[in-house]
């Protein structure tokens, strides 16, 4: 419920309060953002069974040089994927949308705190594997909803004043919080 809430906020919020033009432009960027995401998820792919494993099996500080490793290993993978994506989304939406005249696709701050919210959103994904694995959801959704209501109010506020910057900076600033929300659960538990 959360996730569903969290994901499609953006385009609600620039549906009702903005134009279809906004919401072409969004998707045009999301496009490039969803795909990195997917990219940079396809190394956890199965990293829950391994981490449940080493839960079940009491195996704490294998599970914690291994949870290292691979908390390591995707920052690398989506700081290298989204800084080569910062310096090239621009170019690429330029080529994307030649011909096109009906609004200006080049928006290089909302390009890059889209691709910035995508970055945490890529970099939160070991601490939310080991939730998962550790059978630890429904305590950490008080995180999801609290991600989902702050990314709806902060869009809807900021939307009316700063358009797709707006939706932006409440995506970032929900993506944040469930992060820092996630840091500090795993470390207490």
């Amino acid at each position: 419920d959360a996730y569903f809430l969290y994901s499609n906020t953006d385009i609600a919020v620039l549906t009702v309060f903005s134009n279809l033009k906004v919401v072409a432009v969004y998707s045009v960027y999301y496009m490039v953002v969803s795909q990195l995401e997917n990219l940079t998820a396809s190394f956890s792919s199965g990293m829950e069974a391994v981490f449940g494993d080493m839960i079940a099996k009491n195996e704490i500080d294998k599970l914690h040089k291994t949870f290292g490793y691979y908390e390591t290993m995707i920052s690398i993978i989506a700081t290298i994927l989204f800084s080569t994506a910062s310096v090239l989304i621009i170019p690429f939406v330029r080529l994307y949308t030649s011909g096109i005249n009906d609004v200006n696709y080049i928006q290089p701050i909302f390009s890059l705190l889209l691709l910035l919210a995508s970055y945490v959103t890529c970099v939160r994904k070991p601490y939310h594997n080991m939730t998962i694995a550790a059978g630890h959801f429904r305590e950490t959704q008080i995180g999801a909803y609290g991600e989902a209501i702050i990314n709806i109010i902060l869009s809807i506020i900021l939307v009316i004043k700063f358009g797709m910057i707006g939706v932006a900076v409440g995506t970032f600033t929900a993506t944040v919080f469930r992060l820092v929300y996630y840091v500090i659960y795993l470390s207490n538990n």
